[in-house]
Parts: C-alpha cells; structure tokens; sequence
C-alpha cells in the first residue's frame, strides 16, 4: 500500500511602512529557510514548508519600534488577518522590542503557494 504526503510551500516576508530604522526579522523556526538566491532587500524573505494537516506558530520580531507602538499585521495572499493576542511589547534601556505570533491551525492544499506577511507600519 502506497502513501502519500502533500506538502505546502508558502513564501513569507516581513516588511517596515515606516522611514525610521527599526529591525524586523522572523523568530527562530525550523520549518523557515532562506529565499534563495539571497540578494540585497531579500534577506526578510523566507520560504515555508510543512506538511499538510499540520498547523505552525509564527513569529515575527520588530526591534528598535517607534514609541507609541505601531500596530503589526499580518496579511496571507494579501488579506489581512484579525487575531486577537495582542505583541508582547519588551523595554530595555528606552529601546522598544516587540514580538507577535500568528499560528496557522491545519494546513490545506490550497495554501500552496501563499504568501504571509507580517507588516509593521
């Protein structure tokens, strides 16, 4: 008897509206590896993937924020994604650091080829 598995590939990206320099970056993530060729502007884009049927914890990093915190979203295929937790905000030496989680509960098929975006604007 033959099985069969069915992976999902999903391009992720984290992206800054804002001219002030902060830092934004994806949290440690093993299902996460580089876009490659890795060129200058691409270093933020990771590729995904997992099994389908599985569900994956994101992580998404803002260091040096703008104080009042700015709002991150979080966009697949462009639509954007309404969760309720809201980033867990740390303050070291006057410098802001934020860190948010969007989780993914029981990858489809159909995510095959999506793109998420954690935006900090």
């Amino acid at each position: 008897m033959a099985s069969s598995m069915a992976f999902a590939v999903m391009l992720l990206s984290v992206t800054t509206v804002l001219s002030v320099p902060i830092q934004m970056d994806w949290g440690v993530n093993p299902d996460l590896v580089n876009f490659h060729p890795i060129q200058q502007g691409t270093e933020h884009i990771k590729l995904m993937v997992v099994m389908v049927g599985d569900s994956i914890d994101l992580e998404c990093q803002v260091a040096f924020a703008t104080h009042p915190v700015s709002e991150i979203r979080w966009k697949i295929n462009g639509d954007p994604e309404i969760k309720p937790e809201k980033p867990i905000m740390r303050t070291k030496t006057g410098d802001v650091f934020l860190e948010d989680h969007l989780k993914i509960d029981k990858i489809t098929e159909e995510m095959d080829g999506s793109t998420v975006s954690c935006e900090y604007a």
